[in-house]
């Protein structure tokens, strides 16, 4: 039969053993949240920080994140410690041009280092989330904003072809280029590099029939 002072005494162990954690948490973390030991984790983990830490008026912390994903996408993550530096809180966005997709819920950790690793674990649920709601890939470039000829003669060398469009050099501006819409053009396209001259009447333009050499075979 177990000793009841025996059984007292390691409960009292115990309850001394939990206040000296909770007593070294708060000092521990804030040493580990300083720009280098930040930058070290960040690097294991295949992460970029951002070099600074912010300091916020209720006396909290954060530091920032960041690593590339597929389709013009990256993660973001910040890291935060309360004034008390009892824990650790991460958020984990995946963004594209500064517009934030989807967000994970608030991660909380008692070091550093694991709330780093449950940020990176979410990486893959949050990509997945993206997908579902058609965020997965890049958007297709939009076409210039230009406008086509409606009438006139326009002579040059086909330059660019693009989104249906095709850019010609017409004039001495190096800049000035002549914008057709391949739907409306009459005629063989000409391809990039070819000189053409096409000639427009009411919005459509007739591409000029390319002389071609003539001889007579003796």
């Amino acid at each position: 039969m177990e000793d009841p002072a025996f059984r007292e005494q390691i409960q009292g162990l115990k309850a001394v053993t939990a206040a000296i954690n909770e007593a070294y948490i708060p000092s521990a973390l804030r040493e580990c949240f300083q720009p280098g030991k930040l930058r070290e984790y960040a690097t294991d983990l295949d992460l970029v920080f951002d070099g600074a830490i912010q300091e916020f008026d209720d006396g909290t912390r954060g530091a920032g994140f960041k690593r590339s994903a597929d389709g013009g996408m990256n993660y973001h993550v910040a890291l935060m410690l309360p004034p008390d530096a009892a824990h650790i809180t991460a958020h984990v966005e995946l963004v594209r041009e500064e517009v934030v997709l989807v967000e994970s819920e608030a991660i909380s950790r008692r070091d550093v280092l694991h709330a780093l690793d449950a940020a990176v674990d979410a990486f893959s649920a949050l990509k997945g989330k993206a997908e579902a709601l058609g965020h997965g890939s890049q958007p297709a470039p939009a076409a210039p904003a230009v406008m086509t000829p409606d009438s006139g003669i326009f002579m040059g060398s086909i330059v660019r072809v693009e989104n249906g469009l095709l850019a010609q050099k017409t004039g001495r501006d190096p800049d000035k280029l002549t914008w057709h819409d391949i739907s409306k053009l009459q005629g063989r396209v000409p391809m990039v590099g070819e000189n053409a001259e096409i000639n427009y009447k009411q919005g459509v333009g007739v591409v000029k029939e390319r002389e071609r050499a003539t001889g007579i075979e003796r």
